[in-house]
């Protein structure tokens, strides 16, 4: 990672883990070796003052308080079209004359007339145009949609049509309740443990059903009145951040109308990550409520690592409490405000520590399941409390999880679809057996 950093000035080590425990760990690791160059990045945006503005999203994200608004531009790095782009697709399959110029209004009467004349043939040719066609590999998510993913949204509002979100959430193992019909804002679960996807525009698999042309924009919250009032109720006390629109995006003229409309001088921070923007607009775009956020770049690539530092320096500060760090390998640390009782456990704990990483380090080879299982919690409390954790004892579990074998799940879960099918066969003592063996597995995913 050293010498790729010399060798890469643009080379930006992004961190996207399973667990916040590996993640605060990790970033600490990451920040270390970041302290020895002078230039590991630090400004993401064009001016100081679009740069000072991190502090406070960062405090926001932390609060729970910040939702994403995701438009055509992040999907574009997985080969989808923008907005402009998927009209101009249209227009051309339907045949008829149509002029797209780079305005909202035309854009939308554009689609308005590129709907009409597709007639029937406008859901397949939609799919068509966002590369979920009968014939076409359907796309994966990008670098930048992992990213997202990987951040503590409560809520993420999209404006496209495409599954990606979706497709990262799932990738990197964690929920996401997707929202796009009225049933399904009815049937949100509640908690603090999965992330709502809302679709304001509807979804690929539903083209009729979509949010694309003007009289569809016109009669937005008359015509989808559950995810209306829903994201109503968002502007009202979230914090906005949108990402992947252009400034003549009529999907975010809509919007911050809308929120002006709703909030008036009431209205919360907002802000817009673009890639171009002059002097003149940051100052219009202000006058609206919204901060313009400049990536820093002289090239679209340069650009797109801006944003990606941007996301990472975002969950950094969520993801790095004060009392978690990683340690030195040559010294414990216990913290001078422990009381005595604690103390006392602390300095146990802290021995137990000393003793696990010798023990590990004299196994050769990966950790089993068992050990694991049994040395984890010590880890973790330790890691909590900023107690030193040797890294001979990380690099073993590494090295356990890149050695285990992936068919155990699928094994275990063929193992279930038997065993259910055996019990719907079964009766008396037979089927009391078979309810046991399912009591046993639920037991074991659970651990």
């Amino acid at each position: 990672m050293i010498q790729n950093r010399k060798k890469f000035p643009y080379l930006v080590p992004v961190l996207v883990t399973y667990s916040s425990t590996v993640q605060i760990l990790a970033l600490k690791a990451r920040n270390h070796i970041w302290s020895n160059f002078s230039n590991a990045p630090t400004e993401v945006f064009q001016s100081h003052e679009e740069q000072a503005h991190i502090p406070s999203l960062q405090a926001e994200l932390s609060s729970g308080r910040v939702t994403f608004f995701v438009g055509a531009g992040v999907s574009s790095s997985s080969a989808l079209p923008t907005w402009a782009q998927l009209i101009e697709r249209l227009a051309e399959e339907s045949q008829a004359n149509i002029q797209v110029a780079d305005t909202p209004e035309s854009l939308l009467k554009a689609a308005e007339s590129a709907k009409q004349f597709l007639g029937d043939r406008f859901p397949e040719a939609f799919r068509k145009a966002l590369g979920y066609g009968k014939d076409q590999i359907s796309p994966h998510p990008s670098f930048t949609h992992y990213l997202i993913a990987g951040l503590p949204l409560r809520d993420v509002v999209t404006t496209n049509y495409d599954t990606l979100l979706e497709q990262a959430f799932k990738a990197i193992k964690l929920t996401a309740f997707t929202l796009n019909e009225p049933k399904d804002v009815a049937n949100a679960p509640v908690g603090s443990f999965h992330t709502n996807i809302l679709k304001i525009h509807g979804d690929i698999s539903h083209p009729d059903n979509t949010v694309f042309s003007e009289s569809d924009y016109q009669n937005y919250f008359t015509n989808k009145p559950a995810v209306s009032t829903l994201l109503r109720g968002l502007l009202l006390s979230r914090t906005f951040v949108f990402i992947g629109y252009s400034l003549r995006d009529p999907n975010l003229n809509v919007i911050i109308d809308e929120v002006g409309t709703i909030l008036k001088d009431a209205r919360r921070p907002c802000y817009a990550v673009v890639f171009e923007a002059s002097d003149a607009e940051v100052v219009a775009w202000k006058l609206r409520g919204v901060n313009l956020l400049r990536v820093k770049g002289d090239t679209i690539q340069a650009k797109t690592y801006s944003l990606w530092s941007f996301l990472d320096l975002l969950q950094e500060k969520y993801y790095t409490p004060n009392h978690a760090w990683l340690a030195p390998d040559s010294k414990d640390f216990v913290t001078n405000s422990t009381t005595a009782a604690m103390q006392t456990q602390i300095t146990q704990l802290t021995s137990t520590l000393k003793s696990l990483a010798e023990i590990v380090r004299d196994r050769s080879g990966p950790l089993d399941e068992s050990t694991i299982d049994f040395i984890m919690p010590f880890l973790l409390v330790g890691a909590q409390h900023g107690l030193a954790v040797h890294s001979d004892i990380w690099e073993k579990i590494a090295d356990h999880y890149k050695a285990r074998q992936p068919p155990i799940e699928s094994n275990v879960i063929a193992s279930i679809t038997a065993t259910i099918q055996a019990l719907a066969q079964s009766t008396g003592r037979q089927e009391q057996t078979y309810q046991q063996q399912l009591l046993d597995t639920e037991k074991f995913f659970r651990k």
